[in-house]
């Protein structure tokens, strides 16, 4: 059985040149780089009226954000074997009781280190 063809894509056959000022075209071009999106891409979106979307934000190699992210996941795991006890009808008890407590607020805490980490990282915007 023979690949269906790919449909025809638009080419684009005009070219449409417009002045603006240099405030407008630094904000575009930031707008732009937001996107993930060329000059003309981001233009063509604009007068087509679609959404422009920014891509994410991806997290640099930072110490300080990645080794609390490995704690929290490391807590993580703690809180799933504890609530793997409980669904098997496990009993609460004193000591794990403290454990649960103790690892709910060092997920807390970690949290907190994150956040202010991320904060100083990337600002609160």
């Amino acid at each position: 059985m023979a690949r269906p063809k790919k449909l025809d894509t638009p080419t684009k056959g005009r070219f449409v040149g417009f002045w603006i000022s240099e405030e407008l075209y630094h904000v575009a071009s930031t707008e732009a780089k937001k996107a993930g999106l060329s000059q003309s891409a981001y233009w063509r979106s604009l007068a087509a009226n679609q959404q422009i979307r920014q891509q994410p934000v991806l997290i640099h190699n930072v110490d300080a954000i990645v080794s609390e992210l490995q704690q929290i996941n490391k807590l993580g795991g703690n809180l799933n074997q504890i609530a793997r006890y409980f669904n098997e009808n496990g009993l609460m008890t004193n000591s794990l009781a403290k454990e649960l407590q103790e690892t709910l607020h060092m997920l807390q805490d970690s949290c907190g280190r994150l956040d202010r980490a991320v904060e100083k990282e990337y600002g609160n915007g």
